[in-house]
């Protein structure tokens, strides 16, 4: 696994930890804020969206690309409709 594929999960995995803390009420309702926590959760859903159009986008480029014969593969060789395929799923 690559160092760039590492480190995308690490910050995915403490990205999902941090919401965790947030969602789960605190032991003292006074440390309790929920406009902090709604700005928060805005914040992630807005992001979730535009990484959604990002990568619509990015898919939209590699077929076109594909199209014109100039990628036919991954830089592993893997053939480009199953690495596309693979990330799309996600």
């Amino acid at each position: 696994m690559s160092e760039n594929t590492s480190n995308i999960e690490q910050f995915g995995e403490n990205a999902a930890l941090s919401l965790v803390e947030f969602i789960v009420p605190p032991a003292d309702p006074g440390d309790y804020v929920p406009a902090e926590v709604y700005r928060i959760f805005s914040y992630l859903a807005r992001t979730f969206r535009e990484l959604r159009t990002a990568i619509e986008v990015l898919r939209a480029s590699l077929w076109d690309l594909e199209d014109r014969g100039h990628l036919m593969t991954d830089y592993r060789g893997e053939p480009l409709d199953e690495a596309i395929e693979r990330f799309s799923d996600l």
